[in-house]
């Protein structure tokens, strides 16, 4: 058999394996379409704001839910409202529907995106760790019907658009995408790195962020959402650790609780802790971000930006590792940066995420924490040993 035969049976394989997955993918979708919680609190808090009700209440969330309970309350600042105002006009039941639908399309926008990224990347290892990654972080957005997939498809259209040069249009990607969890604003310093032929601008970064306190604080003190309590006052209330928030400060936060008696002094060594983490990791990345910064290349520093973004952050939340999903594969450390070496790497990955798509989310604390675990030991891999070698596929270089 020709290499060419071979060739267009490993692409017709390939393509195979793809629809396979749309195909479980939309299965998946369709047994959880009904469950969703966040999205219920979601509908309840826009309901509650076309009423003329304070959304941030849960008195008003549980009253509009005829008995049901309500579980979290709403978190996200008044503009976080806006894309949910139509669906409150629908029953809860078709408003799950088009909620699920649109985030399954946006899943696969993202890997479209990722390709378009990191070319050279083949098809099958981005669609793999968009899906199963993180213990999979994907499943566990539409199952959660939280905005985790929208915000990363919001910061990709950011980090496409940086890609390609296109700073203002990357800076209001990032601040629409912040409107809502706050957190990936830091992206936005990424505007401060030289890429190409593009010099670091300080002031369209000030730009931006004042864009995003109008659009965030504003509503609070102009507007029907000024009576408001705001939605700082429930920021607080819930940390979970484990499955569903498997960041390396909730790990600490579980051993902590082992050592200590009183949750305070677990807090604070918790605290400590993450603390000396995040200056260790910034320590290991030293010298891989000091390459970057003199390489001016702009596809390492999108891919390095989101790793960092889910490594360090305090409280991403499971379906927050969506985002960094096409860096496991596009930051391959020799000798894996190649066709086979990134499939296997996906694999790595996906593994983790086998249990939550079958339902059952590991209740051992290794387990529950293997992903950040898995992501801190790459990241050493990749950073540590290898800074100045180039980091996606030879045929992608620009």
């Amino acid at each position: 058999m020709s290499g060419s035969a071979r060739r267009r049976i490993a692409r017709g394989l390939e393509w195979i394996a793809l629809a396979a997955l749309l195909a479980w993918l939309v299965v998946f979708a369709v047994r959880n379409r009904a469950v969703q919680w966040d999205a219920g609190t979601y509908h309840l808090a826009a309901r509650a704001a076309l009423a003329g009700l304070d959304p941030y209440s849960m008195e008003n969330l549980t009253r509009l839910a005829n008995g049901k309970i309500v579980f979290y309350p709403f978190v996200y600042p008044p503009i976080g409202l806006l894309p949910f105002l139509p669906l409150a006009l629908l029953p809860l039941a078709t408003a799950l529907d088009l909620w699920i639908s649109l985030k399954v399309v946006l899943i696969v926008v993202l890997v479209v995106l990722w390709r378009g990224v990191a070319r050279g990347v083949e098809w099958l290892p981005l669609a793999l760790v968009g899906l199963l990654s993180y213990g999979a972080s994907a499943l566990w957005d539409l199952r959660a019907g939280n905005m985790g997939i929208v915000e990363a498809a919001l910061v990709w259209m950011g980090l496409a658009a940086f890609v390609r040069g296109r700073r203002t249009a990357f800076a209001a990607w990032i601040v629409a995408a912040s409107c809502f969890k706050l957190t990936p604003a830091v992206l936005l310093l990424l505007l401060l790195t030289p890429t190409g032929d593009r010099r670091a601008s300080a002031t369209r970064l000030a730009i931006a962020v004042l864009a995003l306190v109008a659009l965030v604080w504003g509503p609070l003190w102009i507007g029907p959402a000024a009576h408001w309590r705001g939605f700082l006052s429930n920021l607080g209330e819930i940390f979970p650790v484990g499955a569903s928030n498997p960041s390396m400060l909730a790990l600490f936060l579980t051993y902590a609780r082992t050592l200590m008696s009183s949750e305070d002094l677990a807090l604070g060594l918790a605290v400590g802790g993450w603390l000396l983490f995040v200056a260790a990791v910034l320590a290991i990345s030293a010298r891989w971000l000091l390459a970057t910064w003199r390489a001016r290349d702009a596809r390492r520093w999108v891919f390095t930006a989101v790793w960092l973004y889910v490594l360090l952050a305090p409280r991403p939340m499971a379906y927050g590792f969506v985002v960094a999903a096409p860096a496991a594969v596009a930051l391959v450390p020799p000798p894996l940066d190649g066709p086979a070496g990134r499939r296997f790497v996906a694999v790595i990955f996906s593994v983790l995420g086998v249990p939550v798509a079958a339902g059952r989310a590991p209740t051992d604390t290794i387990l529950q924490f293997a992903p950040i675990v898995l992501a801190l030991l790459f990241w050493i891999a990749v950073a540590l040993p290898a800074a100045e070698r180039r980091v996606l596929p030879v045929e992608q270089a620009a």
